[in-house]
C-alpha cells in the first residue's frame, strides 16, 4: 500500500491568514498619529498666539518706555536749565552786576530783616565760616574779600542782638533825601566831601542817620551793614537801618573808576 503525505494547504501556498489583532493594533496606531498631530497644531496655534501677545505686549511696553525716555530727557534738560540759572543767579562771577539795582536789592534785603530779625541769622552763621586770617589780616572772604576788625566775636554778637529785636515795618524809598555820590576819586578819599554834603542836605531837609559803603555786592554789603565790624563806630550802621522809628531810606550810587560807592541816607 502506498504512504499518503499530507501537507498544510496554507504552507504550499505561502497564504498568510489575515490577523484581526493586528489590525486593530494599526488603527489604532494611525488614530493616535492623528490626534497627536492635532494635539501638535493646537500647542503651534497656542505659541504663535503667545509670540504675537508677547510682542504686541512687548511693542507697547518699548513705545512706554520710549515715551518716558522722551519725557525723561525733556524734564533732564529743564532741569539742567534750572540749574544753570541758578549758578548764574549765585555766582557774579558769570553775570556782570548792574550797579542800578543795588539800591532796590539791598532796601529789599534790608526790609526782609526788618520784617524778621531772627530770620537771617543762619546768614551770619554761615558767614562765620569764611572769616579767615591772611598775611595777619582778619577778613571776610565770601564772593569778596573784606578786612574786618573783630571779626567771629563781632558776628556771634549781632546774632544776640537780633534774637532780641522785634519785627518792623518796613522802610519806604525816599528821593527827597537822597545824597548824590562825589564825581571823582578824590571825593571818595576825602571823606569831609561826605560830610559837607549832609550839612547841605540838612538844610533842606531832616537826616537822621547817614553813612557810606564801598561794597558793590548787596547781599554782602547788607550782611556786614547788619555785623557792622567797622572799629570805632561799630553798631551805628546797624543800629540806623534796624531803627524801628526810621521810615524813610534813600540809596544812592555810582562807580568812579572802578570803584563802587553807595550813600545812605535815612530819616524819621
Amino acid at each position: 500500500m502506498g504512504t499518503c503525505q499530507c501537507s498544510n494547504p496554507n504552507q504550499e501556498n505561502n497564504i498568510d491568514v489575515p490577523n484581526k489583532e493586528d489590525d486593530n493594533k494599526e488603527e489604532r496606531k494611525e488614530e493616535d498619529i492623528i490626534e497627536e498631530k492635532k494635539e501638535e497644531e493646537k500647542k503651534n496655534e497656542t505659541n504663535n498666539l503667545n509670540i504675537n501677545n508677547n510682542k504686541l505686549q512687548n511693542d507697547k511696553i518699548l513705545s512706554i518706555v520710549n515715551e518716558e525716555s522722551k519725557e525723561n530727557v525733556s524734564n533732564l534738560n529743564e532741569s539742567n536749565l534750572n540749574q544753570t540759572d541758578l549758578k548764574l543767579k549765585s555766582n557774579p562771577q558769570k553775570i556782570k552786576y548792574k550797579i542800578e539795582n543795588y539800591p532796590n536789592d539791598a532796601l529789599n534785603l534790608i526790609n526782609k530783616i526788618r520784617n524778621n530779625p531772627k530770620d537771617f541769622i543762619p546768614e551770619i552763621e554761615e558767614a562765620i565760616k569764611h572769616i579767615k586770617i591772611e598775611q595777619n589780616k582778619l577778613i571776610y572772604n565770601g564772593k569778596l574779600k573784606v578786612a574786618l576788625n573783630k571779626g567771629e566775636e563781632i558776628f556771634k554778637e549781632t546774632i544776640e542782638i537780633l534774637k532780641q529785636i522785634p519785627p518792623m515795618e518796613s522802610l519806604i524809598f525816599d528821593n527827597n533825601i537822597a545824597i548824590d555820590p562825589p564825581d571823582d576819586e578824590e571825593g571818595l578819599k576825602d571823606p569831609k566831601i561826605f560830610q559837607n554834603k549832609i550839612i547841605e542836605k540838612k538844610k533842606i531837609i531832616n537826616l537822621d542817620a547817614y553813612f557810606k559803603d564801598a561794597i558793590k555786592d548787596p547781599f554782602i554789603s547788607v550782611l556786614l551793614i547788619i555785623v557792622d565790624d567797622s572799629g570805632k563806630h561799630a553798631g551805628k550802621k546797624r543800629a540806623a537801618v534796624l531803627n524801628k522809628d526810621y521810615k524813610k531810606i534813600a540809596i544812592t550810587v555810582k562807580m568812579i573808576n572802578k570803584k563802587f560807592c553807595a550813600y545812605y541816607t535815612l530819616s524819621k
